[in-house]
């Protein structure tokens, strides 16, 4: 898998760890009150 205009792999920029892949072209648009935003930056 390469990362392209419609598909990118989620991935650790210090180890290379791949935690998953988001292709856009399967998305739909959901509104604010429907989500959770989550960060990433604590997980080991």
């Amino acid at each position: 898998m390469k990362n392209d205009m419609d598909f990118f792999k989620i991935q650790d920029k210090n180890t290379g760890k791949i935690f998953g892949a988001i292709d856009i072209n399967n998305m739909i648009p959901v509104m604010p009150d429907n989500y959770t935003k989550l960060t990433f930056d604590n997980l080991e």
